[in-house]
């Protein structure tokens, strides 16, 4: 089936199109609202612009499809195949991408706000200034994924694998983070206001000059993880936590105190928490 084809289909008020066979289809600009494309294959297809708000597109092949600036709100892309799709300053709020894979998918100031992305792969996917607010990605995978100065705030990111991914300046004010991985993610200067971090991951993270008052790191691993200026005041962490990290040099402490020693907990081994 062709573009024309399609189009005409969709005019006459056909809505479903399933497993459909559309290769690099052109449907650039398209109004295909709350149309069903379950299971299509829109491979390499272009669909820059296009109205899919409330579509079906579960299951859909959009390995490489031109989707930038597309309005995808609340559309249904359970299992998509999104890889390399690309995704710019597309909108995408309360869309539901429940184990569809992005990997190395372009979503640069994209629109993400409660969309829910549970057991998706977003492995070295470029997230770069996307509105992430409220979004859902526990147990999802962001391996090397990049999310500088992204909003996820009071984001679900529980069991999230988020490995050397990039959340520098990142707002994750209010995120729950409990049991992720973030081992060897750089962190530098990201909000981590009240976030719960519980037996998080941090080993060899890259905290230096971020935001964690009042966050609970219960359990969390910070063996070592650079605490260098970091502000931890009214944070809930203990002495044998920060004992393993790499460095506190200008850490604002929990107790409000201010530590000008890289590691001056080293020699208390205690699973006391500070008294603030």
């Amino acid at each position: 089936m062709n573009a024309e084809e399609l189009a005409r289909l969709y005019q006459a008020g056909q809505r479903t199109f399933n497993r459909t066979l559309t290769l690099q289809v052109d449907l650039r600009q398209a109004e295909l609202g709350r149309v069903d494309l379950s299971s299509a294959s829109l491979i390499d297809a272009d669909l820059s612009g296009a109205d899919l708000r409330a579509a079906r597109l579960r299951w859909t092949k959009l390995i490489g499809a031109d989707l930038r600036e597309a309005d995808l709100t609340q559309a249904d892309l359970t299992g998509a195949n999104l890889v390399g799709a690309d995704l710019r300053r597309a909108k995408l709020r309360r869309a539901k991408l429940c184990g569809a894979n992005l990997t190395g998918a372009r979503l640069t100031e994209t629109a993400l706000g409660g969309a829910d992305f549970r057991h998706a792969t977003l492995d070295g996917a470029d997230l770069r200034g996307a509105d992430l607010y409220r979004v859902c990605l526990s147990a999802s995978q962001l391996i090397r994924a990049d999310l500088a100065h992204v909003r996820l705030t009071s984001a679900d990111l529980r069991r999230a694998n988020l490995a050397n991914a990039n959340l520098c300046r990142a707002d994750l004010s209010e995120a729950c983070l409990t049991e992720a991985s973030l081992l060897q993610a750089n962190l530098v200067q990201a909000n981590l206001g009240r976030a719960d971090l519980r037996r998080a991951d941090l080993r060899q993270a890259d905290l230096q000059g971020a935001n964690l008052r009042k966050a609970d790191l219960r359990d969390a691993n910070l063996s070592l993880t650079a605490l260098h200026s970091v502000n931890m005041e009214e944070a809930i962490v203990s002495y044998a936590q920060l004992a393993l990290a790499a460095t506190l040099t200008n850490a604002i402490l929990p107790d409000r105190s201010l530590s000008t020693m890289s590691t001056p907990f080293a020699e208390l081994k205690t699973t006391q928490y500070f008294d603030w």
